[in-house]
């Protein structure tokens, strides 16, 4: 169990979305679909000894935007781990605001990737998504 453990968190990726920083439309479905597949296939990727643990404590999605837009993109970071190891490593977002999603307790890295697997989850993924790439943004009508 203890090797399982350290390897939060269970998931760590980076995504970009080329955007118009002078204004926010909102964000599309697919960037939250394709978030959340290569979330899944990370998750079922893990060998079975690490995969199939349970972790006692509760999941949660992690994103936030780099804020430093210098390369032209919205670079947006998600990390699946729990609480514990969200609030140790807050200094790693450079000040960003983090926007966090529940994915339950008792869950093994299969049952994350199940979970991910559910529309209605995919959609609360989107509304986080649209609240990280929204921060600092003018909506313009």
């Amino acid at each position: 169990m203890s090797n399982v453990v350290q390897r939060m968190p269970l998931v760590d990726l980076e995504f970009r979305f080329r955007l118009d920083p002078r204004f926010w439309h909102g964000g599309e479905e697919e960037w939250s679909r394709e978030i959340s597949l290569q979330a899944r296939n990370w998750l079922n990727s893990q060998p079975h000894v690490i995969g199939s643990v349970c972790y006692q404590d509760e999941l949660f999605a992690c994103l936030w935007r780099d804020p430093d837009r210098s390369q032209g993109v919205d670079i947006v970071y998600m990390c699946i781990a729990t609480e514990t190891h969200i609030k140790a490593h807050k200094d790693e977002r450079d000040g960003s605001i983090a926007v966090t999603l529940n994915l339950g307790a008792g869950k093994s890295m299969y049952d994350v990737a199940d979970v991910l697997k559910d529309d209605e989850k995919i959609h609360d993924l989107q509304q986080v998504l649209e609240m990280v790439l929204a921060q600092g943004r003018l909506l313009v009508y």
